[in-house]
């Protein structure tokens, strides 16, 4: 089988002249509609599920990358943290968002990455997602990675053109359209936010026809991760999106679909704005020139205090291990003590405790323990929340075998 070309290749440079470009004429064309290019108070920025980059300190150092310095140095084993990072639980409470996020070119002149929009990658937390993955897999952290951004691109790609189009059609002048949308979807619980349903689907496919050659460890790693997302983000695992773009049709449309317009009228407007919940491939017959998808900056991004990184990891406990998963969930039972405490749990095999000494898990502690419990990172968290912290459903049902290697 032919190998398609990796994503990393395939990233388009950011041109700054390009970007500003665009930023300008959407400032221009919202003016005309009588809009303020500024970010309003009822609506909020959320370029990301993570309360953490929406609200990133003053203090901090933030450092930006072009979308093609991909972090080869990060990768290798030596330079990937001890500690348990936890992102794919954050991305199972939060969606694939905490990893990376799109910044709309409405919104050039706000943080994070004042001055730039785009598409942005969060360089620690894609990097310690990728060493994950190779845990999980037995596949190397390179190929993880590059699957992930396959998916992630895509999804955030998705976001990029239906802000685009909205665009285009708020150049004909008349009423704005993307911004009302936002502010109705920020009202919304996660389980309506359709978009986020379309742009996993599109990752996805994109994943399968690109990333074809990669281990189905991978895939299925990548398809549980959004299967296990909260709301509106697990429906992406549908290949059918017909009516999350219906809905989000819908949705777009709501500020140009007053009650007493004739039915008529309303489903010309639907109809044109269902037109834009499409992603063409490579390119969108449905967005001009200017607004093609090379037109979207891609970039790394990362943040960093005194203490390093601002971008706290979701620990998992010495003490949550042992008195919740272990004790509650996997109903284990004390066998005997020397350096280091051990249990046998539900499905006959024997655990080591965690180092005493340390707060926290460290990431190989992790990995051992839920792989002697047939779990991978994904699992335990949507284990961890669907019990509501080990609290609910336990012990477990059915009782799950060691995975290989465990």
């Amino acid at each position: 089988m032919l190998q398609t070309t990796s994503i990393r290749h395939r990233l388009p440079t950011p041109s700054r002249e390009s970007s500003d470009q665009i930023a300008a004429a959407a400032a221009h064309i919202e003016d005309a509609n009588d809009r303020n290019s500024a970010i309003e108070d009822d609506e909020p920025l959320h370029t990301s599920t993570d309360p953490i980059v929406n609200n990133i300190p003053n203090n901090s150092n933030e450092s930006i990358w072009d979308g093609t310095d991909w972090p080869i140095d990060e990768l290798r084993p030596t330079s990937i943290s001890e500690a348990y990072d936890g992102v794919a639980g954050r991305i199972i409470d939060g969606g694939l968002d905490c990893i990376a996020f799109y910044k709309s070119f409405r919104h050039v002149r706000s943080k994070p990455a004042r001055g730039r929009w785009g598409i942005f990658f969060i360089r620690s937390r894609c990097v310690a997602l990728a060493a994950d993955m190779a845990a999980d897999t037995m596949e190397t952290p390179e190929a993880c990675l590059d699957a992930l951004v396959e998916l992630v691109y895509t999804h955030e790609l998705y976001h990029y053109k239906l802000d685009a189009y909205c665009l285009q059609i708020e150049s004909s002048g008349g009423n704005p359209l993307y911004r009302p949308y936002r502010r109705l979807v920020n009202r919304l619980p996660m389980q309506q936010w359709n978009e986020e349903s379309v742009a996993n689907a599109y990752g996805l496919a994109a994943l399968k026809r690109n990333c074809g050659h990669l281990r189905s460890s991978i895939h299925q790693f990548l398809e549980t991760l959004v299967a296990s997302s909260p709301g509106a983000y697990a429906s992406g695992i549908n290949k059918n999106q017909t009516p999350w773009k219906d809905a989000l049709a819908v949705q777009v449309s709501s500020s140009l679909l007053p009650p007493k317009q004739p039915n008529e009228v309303h489903s010309v407007i639907l109809s044109t704005i269902r037109a834009g919940t499409n992603l063409g491939s490579p390119t969108d017959p449905t967005l001009g020139r200017m607004l093609h998808f090379n037109s979207c900056p891609v970039y790394w991004i990362d943040w960093a205090g005194a203490n390093g990184s601002i971008l706290t990891p979701l620990t998992i406990s010495v003490r949550e291990m042992e008195r919740e998963f272990i004790g509650r969930y996997l109903a284990g039972v004390p066998e005997h003590t020397s350096d280091h405490k051990f249990y046998k749990i539900d499905n006959g095999t024997k655990v080591k405790m965690p180092n005493p000494h340390n707060a926290d898990v460290s990431n190989g502690e992790f990995k051992n323990i839920i792989g002697k419990a047939g779990m991978t990172g994904p699992a335990f968290h949507l284990a961890r929340r669907e019990t509501v912290g080990w609290k609910k459903n336990v012990p477990r049902t059915p009782i799950l075998m060691p995975r290989d290697g465990f």
